[in-house]
């Protein structure tokens, strides 16, 4: 069974670092604020901004939760921004009506490895005195820096994200007396130890292995007859603060090796251009008729490939049957849509999606036939 989670990390990484072997210094870059994860960095930035408690933060509507979690364990209200399907990012009169009086700041959320334009949603900003945080954790693409009109940008290089450090996250900042500040309070966090490390490095180890798909398979029949639920497993596994207090486990300071294994992995990030073209082949073999979210957004990486399906849950169990691990829920994204905010787009592309894999098992006859699966029970 093909996987639907690849790590983009090779074998002599992962074992260097389960091990604890050291590495040559490699420099981060300077004008980065460096932290455990994009959680830890969105949660030292709001204790640093000292908003009000009135004021509110929009986000776009689909995101990580634990964004939103955070954002309410502050003390502010969440105001969910719908999204359009195409682009992964709110319209500009929909962001418009959206940001009220109170909002201070807008989170946009860069879904599935694609990267939408931020001019009109900057623009916006601007006008509305609105600070624009630019969540890339899903979508590095090769290329570090603040987005044009951004105020903030983070990215995270968590276990299942393109060139993972197996952790990290980078924040780039316009504002540098607010840089300055994070750092401070990210070096007064007590530092994770080496030992915390090569254990998440090993738990890896094993979960790459997994990633064979003679063995995969035999992993998740197992689980089903058991009773488990492989999407809850696999997924647990994959996240980086799976089962934790959140707030608790994100006020840390990486440990040495995992910043050695992020500047190294910077210094060549392989996996940017093989995830990209393995995933525009699936989509070419899926052709235009398969619903593809986010088909207008620019300079996609495939970071996950989703598609939209009527019966989300017959389409996957079709293709378990046929030896491809597709998912409804293995990512940790939710609509942040309520009673008083309805968000039709982010509510359907929740209930819709079905995540297909594309990692580096899928050669081109696998992708030929897992599309023709996926056309014949869409019945295309």
């Amino acid at each position: 069974m093909h996987p639907r989670l690849e790590l983009d990390v090779g074998w002599r990484d992962l074992i260097w670092a389960a091990i604890g072997r050291r590495r040559a210094q490699v420099a981060l870059p300077p004008d980065a604020v460096v932290g455990l994860s994009v959680r830890t960095l969105f949660d030292a930035l709001l204790v640093e901004l000292a908003l009000p408690a009135a004021a509110g933060i929009a986000m776009s509507a689909v995101t990580v939760h634990d964004m939103a979690a955070i954002v309410r364990a502050h003390g502010h209200g969440v105001q969910p921004v719908d999204i359009d399907l195409d682009t992964l990012a709110p319209e500009p009169a929909i962001l418009e009506a959206a940001i009220g009086s109170q909002s201070r700041v807008f989170v946009l959320a860069q879904l599935y490895g694609a990267r939408a334009g931020l001019a009109d949603v900057a623009a916006i900003c601007r006008a509305r005195g609105v600070l624009l945080i630019e969540d890339a954790a899903q979508a590095f693409d090769g290329r570090l820096g603040l987005a044009e009109g951004a105020d903030v940008s983070l990215y995270s290089f968590g276990p299942i994200k393109t060139s993972t450090a197996l952790g990290g996250g980078l924040a780039f900042i316009r504002d540098p007396n607010l840089a300055a500040r994070m750092r401070v309070r990210l070096d007064g966090y007590p530092q994770l130890s080496e030992r915390w490390f090569r254990r998440r490095a090993r738990k890896y180890v094993a979960l790459k292995l997994f990633n064979m798909p003679w063995l995969y398979g035999l992993i998740v029949r197992g689980l089903e007859q058991t009773g488990r639920d492989p999407d809850r497993v696999v997924g647990g596994m994959a996240r980086g603060f799976a089962g934790q207090d959140l707030m608790r486990a994100i006020r840390h300071r990486p440990p040495a090796a995992l910043l050695q294994l992020l500047a190294a992995r910077l210094a060549a990030p392989k996996g940017v251009g093989s995830r990209a073209t393995r995933g525009e082949a699936l989509y070419a073999a899926l052709g235009p008729s398969v619903e593809r979210p986010g088909r207008h957004a620019i300079r996609p990486t495939h970071w996950l490939a989703p598609i939209l399906a009527a019966d989300p849950g017959a389409l996957v169990r079709r293709l378990r049957a046929a030896g491809f691990d597709a998912t409804r829920g293995a990512t940790s994204m939710r609509s942040l849509a309520d009673a008083d905010h309805p968000c039709p787009n982010a509510d359907r592309l929740i209930a819709q999606a079905v995540y297909l894999p594309s990692g580096p098992s899928m050669g081109a006859r696998a992708v030929e036939r897992l599309a023709t699966v996926v056309r014949e029970a869409l019945r295309l």
